[in-house]
């Protein structure tokens, strides 16, 4: 395994387990926000802005949850439709499709980044609660450019497969090890 495997292995593991956390905690401080004021509506103590902050809290979630995901490589979906194509023609279409996609994000970047940036201008806020969002306006952006990274990263890992290299992609989370395409299996202790 190359240095650019490792490298690339040890970074996607951290930023996704970074990433998991902060979304778990943020859907954890939305979902616990609604949940007291749901238990606590009955004896006229209901919380203001809730639903607000779970708004935004969860705006938030999804904003990490979904460069999370890209970078830990779970979308079942395509794999299930890739999975049944020829090992060649599937290492060609994954990086077409990947440069596709990668022209996508990089057009939503851009429309993100400037609908934020006219959001920043005028301080958007929150109509009932008058909170902040803005600020989730840039989160969302930020959550982009990792999707982006991601899936630049996996389509190169698919340009170097059908280029015939030998390339490690994510670990196996239970036995640590990580797993060589176009390869065998290394155990990583």
């Amino acid at each position: 395994m190359g240095e650019y495997d490792r490298l690339k292995i040890k970074w996607t593991k951290t930023i996704a387990n970074l990433l998991g956390i902060i979304a778990g905690v943020a859907l954890i401080v939305g979902t616990t926000f609604m949940v007291i004021n749901i238990f606590i509506r009955p004896f006229g103590l209901a919380m203001r802005y809730i639903y607000d902050l779970a708004g935004l809290s969860a705006a938030f979630a999804a904003s990490l949850a979904i460069p999370y995901c890209a970078l830990l490589q779970d979308h079942t979906v395509m794999d299930l439709v890739l999975g049944k194509m020829p090992s060649g023609m599937r290492k060609v279409s994954e990086s077409i499709s990947g440069l596709i996609s990668i022209g996508i994000i990089f057009m939503m970047i851009y429309a993100g980044g400037k609908y934020a940036y006219t959001k920043t201008l005028v301080f958007e806020k929150t109509l009932s609660g008058n909170l902040p969002t803005w600020i989730f306006r840039w989160v969302w952006v930020f959550g982009l450019v990792l999707l982006a990274l991601a899936i630049i990263i996996e389509t190169v890992d698919f340009i170097r497969l059908a280029m015939g290299k030998e390339v490690a992609t994510i670990f196996d989370e239970q036995d640590d090890s990580i797993v060589l395409l176009g390869g065998e299996e290394q155990n990583n202790d």
